[in-house]
Parts: structure tokens; sequence; C-alpha cells
């Protein structure tokens, strides 16, 4: 079962043709609208919107995020990518 797993998140890595998402925003954009990504993830539009304008996404919606992700076969989209946007939505917060 963990080679299968690890097979499939290596699938969809190669298949994946764009670069990772250096942020929230980014990782939003990979979806064809900001609309599909809120129905997808089951938010209100207003929030992903709020989201992508302060490039930032709470933990507690993570697993709506990688469970929309993962049903598009983006199964590179885990724990440790949303942890990485989010250190670095802090840095970018911080710095301003």
């Amino acid at each position: 079962m963990l080679v299968k797993r690890r097979y499939l998140k290596y699938r969809s890595r190669m298949a994946h043709k764009q670069p990772p998402p250096k942020s929230f925003v980014d990782l939003i954009q990979q979806w064809p609208s900001i609309a599909e990504f809120a129905r997808e993830t089951k938010q209100p539009y207003e929030r992903v919107k709020r989201w992508r304008a302060l490039n930032n996404i709470k933990p507690k919606y993570w697993p709506a995020i990688k469970a929309a992700a993962w049903a598009r076969g983006w199964g590179w989209v885990d724990d440790t990518l949303l942890a990485r946007l989010a250190a670095v939505a802090s840095k970018e917060r911080d710095a301003a």
C-alpha cells in the first residue's frame, strides 16, 4: 500500500506540467476559476477571494484543499506544501 501511494504521488507530480506553486495565490490559480476552486473545496466564494487577496489560508481549511486537489489527481498538494506556502506568506507579512 505504501509503495502504491508513493508511486501515485510520484506519478501525479510527473503529470503536473506547471512548476509547484510558490504561494497560496499560485495554488488557487491552478484551478480554472476562483468559483471552481470554491465549489470544489466547499467554501464560500467570498472566503476564497479573501484567501487570494491575503495570500493566506488557515490550516483548518487545508484538508478540503487537499481533497479537492487529490480529486483532480494532484497528489503533490500535501501538508508539507501547504505548510511551506504558509511559511512564505508569513515571511511576506512580517516583511511588510
